[in-house]
């Protein structure tokens, strides 16, 4: 499938690209992980959102995202 992609420089240290296509929903997450430390935190709570969001919208089940950390 198609993987949303950017990067980080300068002062960014946190960079999210988002892709909806052919019904799949994709998201990169690129980090400086020394700046911050808490990407899995980050990781954690979008997973459980979209979790969420899969069960009070899709009864079928057939939401399908991808989340890609960098």
């Amino acid at each position: 499938g198609a993987v949303p992609g950017g990067g980080i420089m300068g002062n960014l240290t946190l960079a999210v690209a988002v892709l909806s296509y052919a019904g799949q929903l994709n998201l990169t997450v690129i980090a400086d992980r020394d700046t911050c430390p808490d990407l899995e935190v980050l990781a954690q709570g979008t997973r459980a959102a979209l979790d969420d969001l899969e069960r009070s919208v899709c009864h079928t089940g057939a939401m399908r995202w991808n989340l890609l950390l960098r």
